[in-house]
């Protein structure tokens, strides 16, 4: 799971997915986990994710934003969040 602490109110990330490598240049094809709504998740600047099982042992994750809860993007069209935190939590 992560853990996300939300900078303000604008460009929150809202849907998140979840790649893997074990060499850190090449990623899975498909996010092998989607977290949606996570704007919804709870009103507070905390939030953490559900446990994610990536299917495997990976050296390498990768995390796109892929929607923010304002859907703002920069001049190359490239989906813009604001973060003031952001940690991998280890579930056992």
């Amino acid at each position: 799971m992560f853990y996300l602490s939300r900078r303000n109110a604008n460009n929150r990330p809202k849907n998140i997915s979840v790649y893997v490598s074990n060499d850190g240049e090449t990623f899975s094809d498909s996010p092998v986990a989607v977290i949606p709504n996570l704007e919804g998740r709870t009103s507070v600047q905390d939030c953490f994710s559900p446990e994610i099982d990536l299917g495997g042992s990976y050296q390498y994750l990768r995390f796109v934003v892929t929607a923010t809860n304002t859907r703002d993007t920069n001049n190359g069209g490239v989906q813009f969040f604001t973060a003031s935190e952001f940690y991998v939590l280890p579930i056992n």
